[in-house]
């Protein structure tokens, strides 16, 4: 049952100045720690899509790099073979035209002698284009700084065999096909013997190369540029891509736009859970208390059920709280701070008041009539609700085997204490029974070492009956058990026929669950058992 917060008191920490501070601590926590994850996060996809991004552009740059290559080497194989000795004859112009034709990625071909370009598919036009820049260790002198006179100069790059004069023209732009400055701020090719840079653009310099250790391919960061490279395993050479420090930030400021709110209200729910479970927390145990006093507490019964002929043997006394605002209140809230905060007591000793008080109305009209009351792992080592007990056997006229106690598995997490509180009960006549056996700290051990008269098998196992389910065949190894050490059976949360008739067939004795009826109070309860009979 839901709980509506509307109404609820402030929280009360009643002098204690370090709770105060924890729980604001941790609600201050649970504001800032959601938005610093998700930036952080945030920052570390980004970061991670640029990288892969880097090194897409680098790899693509290595492979614009082969076919340059592989066009200059073809190149130069056909005119090798048909110069005859004359590089710049006519027919050897001729032949370069026609290959600067074929070859999509060189702007031309020619032949340098010296610092000169003697000819080229431009035609018979000598030209001082300067000493190399560097050669290569596959033998191949590179000009990047070509004079002024040389017609775009700038945006040129010769690469001459060394072996044959042979030269290929090429464009940066060719090699490097820029993409968008806003995304990549830098691309090129580098030299790997000498570590400099053959053709590049951007705000790179050969001193980033120099501080790096390359694998064949990578990705690293350098002042806060990401650099990723590409080495050729065929030339002397390695493709590289930046992207800068400011375009990861950039990126991300924007990622904040979507990042920050999505944070922030995760932060803010967060708070509000931990702002709402500490005020459950401090202010229950005063609610307990004053519906204690108030008489806010109250029974319901639900039947327990003769699976042989159906009729009303027992029924459960099930304890609700309904508050004077009318919210009423789960037990799954209550009972477990109350267990928390020594307050289980008091409450189970209100439950044998309400039963004292039910008792005789719903055994008058059947002397074996049982009413089961639950008992917490703190109650069997109470010595005033055992007294108790005794009180109430004598109070309502009633024999012991009128009332049953119900002990959940958390008894056995102290069975010395539970075993003695057990024993006093059943010395009185008083039948124990675990409850939901199975879902948390019972064993075979701790049944055989304390002995009890019944085993309720809890309605998750019962829901499995006739459902395939990974637990389908524990409900049959339950049962078993329980008649091996001569134990009575309970199966609660029946529900359909279908597990009625399972039940009945493998030897279970009694059934509680909606099949049969929902927990009602004690007068409607009196009123429909004596239908049944």
């Amino acid at each position: 049952m839901n709980i509506r917060m509307t109404g609820w008191p402030a929280p009360r920490f009643s002098g204690q100045p370090r709770r105060l501070a924890f729980v604001y601590f941790t609600i201050g926590l649970a504001l800032i720690l959601p938005v610093a994850a998700a930036a952080w996060m945030g920052h570390a996809l980004i970061a991670g899509q640029l990288k892969d991004l880097a090194a897409e552009r680098a790899a693509f740059i290595l492979r614009r790099a082969h076919s340059i290559s592989a066009q200059f080497g073809t190149a130069s194989r056909e005119l090798q073979a048909s110069g005859n000795g004359a590089p710049c004859s006519s027919g050897s112009i001729e032949r370069m035209r026609q290959l600067a034709v074929r070859m999509n990625l060189l702007v031309g071909v020619g032949y340098v002698d010296g610092n000169e370009l003697i000819c080229s598919s431009f035609g018979f036009e000598p030209i001082d284009i300067g000493s190399p820049s560097y050669e290569s260790s596959q033998g191949y002198y590179i000009r990047k700084n070509l004079p002024k006179k040389f017609n775009g100069s700038e945006d040129i790059i010769l690469a001459t065999d060394a072996a044959t004069g042979y030269t290929a023209i090429i464009h940066k732009s060719t090699l490097l096909d820029s993409m968008p400055l806003e995304t990549i701020t830098g691309t090129g090719l580098l030299g790997m013997k000498s570590r400099e840079i053959i053709a590049g653009n951007g705000k790179v310099t050969s001193s980033w190369f120099g501080q790096m250790i390359f694998s064949r391919a990578g990705v690293g960061v350098f002042n806060g540029n990401i650099l990723a490279w590409n080495q050729s395993d065929k030339f002397d050479y390695l493709a590289y891509a930046v992207i800068s420090e400011s375009m990861v930030w950039n990126r991300f400021r924007r990622a904040l736009l979507i990042i920050v709110p999505g944070g922030l209200l995760t932060g803010i729910l967060l708070a509000w859970g931990t702002l709402i479970l500490a005020r459950m927390q401090t202010s229950i145990p005063s609610l307990i208390k004053a519906a204690l006093k108030n008489g806010e507490f109250y029974l319901l019964y639900q039947p327990i059920v003769d699976l042989s002929d159906g009729r009303w043997v027992g029924a459960e006394a099930l304890l609700r709280w309904r508050r004077a605002t009318g919210e009423i209140v789960s037990p799954d809230i209550f009972i477990p701070i109350a267990e928390k905060v020594g307050l289980m007591g008091q409450i189970t000793m209100r439950v044998l008041e309400l039963v004292e008080r039910d008792a005789l109305a719903l055994c008058e009209t059947n002397k074996d009539f049982f009413i089961s009351i639950n008992f917490s792992a703190q109650d069997f080592s109470n010595s005033i609700l055992l007294e108790k007990i005794e009180e109430l056997i004598k109070s309502t006229g009633l024999a012991p085997r009128n009332f049953h106690i119900e002990a959940t598995e958390r008894v056995f997490l102290d069975p010395l204490a539970a075993e003695s509180g057990i024993s006093v009960l059943r010395k009185m006549g008083i039948e124990v029974a675990i409850d939901d056996f199975g879902t948390g700290f019972s064993g075979l051990a701790y049944l055989t070492n304390i002995r009890l008269d019944c085993l309720k098998i809890d309605k998750c196992f019962v829901q499995t009956i006739c459902v395939e389910s990974v637990t389908s065949n524990v409900i049959a190894h339950i049962i078993e058990l329980a008649k091996s050490l001569n134990m009575k059976m309970i199966a609660e949360g029946t529900e359909t026929l279908e597990q009625i008739q399972y039940l009945q067939k493998h030897g279970v004795h009694l059934a509680q669950g909606w099949y049969y009826g929902k927990p009602i109070p004690a007068l409607e309860f009196a009123t429909r058992m004596r239908s049944t009979m």
